[in-house]
């Protein structure tokens, strides 16, 4: 399914309305010329109207000597047969079903605290969304790559596409009502830069910083990251740990 941001998925409703609108006006304007026409053939204006409105909302009941009226009726059903056609489109197309969705969502993200921001929707960040929404703890996921929230929209998780360096886009995701907010952003320098504007905008929340190079750690820890994160380092240590546990099993055989 294709995923559209805000800006898009305004500028399609702006887009799709204004059709329909002007067909409106379009359909009104003969409505009026049809009801000019029987007027002038001496059908009083009321009259002229409701037959004018009838005619062009109708298939054609003129015969074909009456050219011009046929013509109105023709055009009239057609731009009818649009507007149906449109509204359908919108109502059974899926947009309005996920538009719906994404209501529902912006509403609990609206209402959301105590609760973690996952900045950066890849393999770390994906993995750590996977495991908090199995524990039940909530969370958001935060970044400007529309691919990397590909997974997380199929599983229903709440996301907020944007960047997560811009303090508009973390307070969209409540970062002052955050508890954790988890930088694992792909750069060293980006995580780096938005530790620092977390702790400007919620200095309570604690802060989780990745890395994959020592020489950040002390610069991370310096601007206010509670925590430092080295995944691969990470790794090899559990690693470690599952051969430890092999060796000792071994060992008592």
């Amino acid at each position: 399914m294709q995923y559209f941001t805000q800006k898009e998925l305004e500028a399609k409703h702006y887009t799709t309305l204004k059709n329909v609108f002007i067909t409106l006006v379009i359909l009104l304007i003969l409505i009026m010329v049809a009801a000019f026409i029987l007027m002038s053939r001496g059908y009083s204006s009321k009259l002229a109207l409701y037959e004018g409105f009838h005619l062009v909302t109708h298939f054609p009941k003129f015969s074909t000597g009456d050219m011009g009226l046929s013509i109105l009726s023709i055009m009239g059903a057609f731009l009818g047969f649009f507007i149906i056609i449109t509204l359908l489109s919108i109502l059974y197309g899926g947009g309005l079903k996920y538009e719906l969705k994404e209501g529902r969502k912006m509403n609990k993200i609206n209402q959301i605290k105590n609760h973690v921001i996952i900045c950066g929707a890849n393999i770390v960040g994906i993995n750590l969304a996977v495991k908090l929404d199995t524990d039940d703890v909530p969370f958001i996921v935060v970044d400007d790559n529309l691919k990397g929230l590909t997974e997380p929209r199929k599983k229903n998780m709440l996301v907020i596409e944007g960047n997560p360096l811009e303090e508009s886009i973390l307070n969209s995701a409540r970062v002052t009502h955050a508890k954790v907010v988890v930088c694992a952003m792909e750069e060293e320098g980006s995580n780096l830069l938005l530790a620092s504007i977390v702790k400007k905008l919620n200095p309570k929340a604690k802060v989780i910083a990745k890395t994959n190079h020592y020489q950040y750690v002390e610069h991370m820890e310096k601007i206010g990251a509670d925590l430092v994160m080295m995944p691969e380092v990470l790794g090899a240590f559990k690693i470690a740990d599952v051969v430890k546990d092999i060796l000792e099993i071994d060992k008592k055989k």
